[in-house]
């Protein structure tokens, strides 16, 4: 799935982390993060529906390890829907 290769991308010390989609602020946090953050979209595929063709996507959020990220196992969290 696109998450999983995602998500191993990720896990390789960040060599593979889509720098433009890091987060370095959070509204109301002024302090720096623990961790290193990442947030996006990722496709999902196509779907068509009474002929009108849509491109769906798959919102992600990346939380980089504060111990070994290199080590420390990875969690994958997803919601159902649509």
């Amino acid at each position: 799935s696109c998450i999983a290769l995602l998500a191993s991308a990720l896990a390789l010390g960040g060599l593979a982390a889509p720098a433009d989609q890091e987060i370095t602020k959070l509204p109301g946090w002024d302090q720096e993060l623990f961790s290193r953050v990442y947030a996006g979209f990722i496709s999902a595929g196509n779907d068509t529906q009474e002929g009108v063709e849509y491109a769906m996507y798959e919102h992600y959020m990346f939380i980089e390890s504060e111990g070994n990220p290199n080590e420390d196992p990875l969690v994958i969290w997803t919601n159902g829907g649509p």
